[in-house]
């Protein structure tokens, strides 16, 4: 299996911009298969390419407003997350997923896009997703096991 790099993005600052980070970390001691890498990138793009490589299958997490209920998490080939990127999809101006892009031009993977309930000012996420913290957890675990399970056969 290559390299799965699994990279949490978004603002620290910005409340529930931040959910990808809060999850990044709780799930990153969880995950013992050696070649699957968590990366906290948070809005440092330089950081994020240059912890990447071309043949790496990338796994995106970020706040992405798609709708949904606070705390949902959608899976969305990274592909389409990055020519989806002008619809509101992520709260960042300097969009790490444009430099990846730009940067990897054929690297394969998907988004993980967690429905934000409150984006402002703050350092703590919203207590809606403070009270969702651990289904989201689990299911972003699910979704990258099933992510996972795919590739160990590709």
């Amino acid at each position: 299996m290559k390299r799965l790099v699994v990279m949490g993005i978004g603002n620290p600052i910005l409340k529930d911009d931040g959910i990808a980070l809060v999850v990044a970390r709780k799930i990153k001691p969880r995950i013992t298969d050696k070649n699957v890498e968590v990366v906290i990138g948070e809005t440092d793009v330089s950081f994020c390419v240059e912890n990447l490589r071309e043949e790496d299958f990338l796994v995106v997490m970020d706040a992405m407003y798609a709708g949904e209920e606070p705390g949902q998490v959608k899976l969305i080939p990274l592909q389409q997350a990055v020519t989806c990127r002008k619809k509101p999809y992520s709260a960042h101006e300097v969009s790490v997923m444009d430099a990846i892009a730009a940067e990897y031009p054929n690297i394969r993977g998907y988004m993980i896009g967690i429905e934000p309930a409150v984006i402002g000012i703050g350092f703590e996420l919203s207590n809606c997703l403070k009270i969702r913290l651990d289904r989201i957890c689990s299911d972003v675990e699910k979704v990258l096991a099933i992510i996972m399970e795919e590739e160990k056969d590709a």
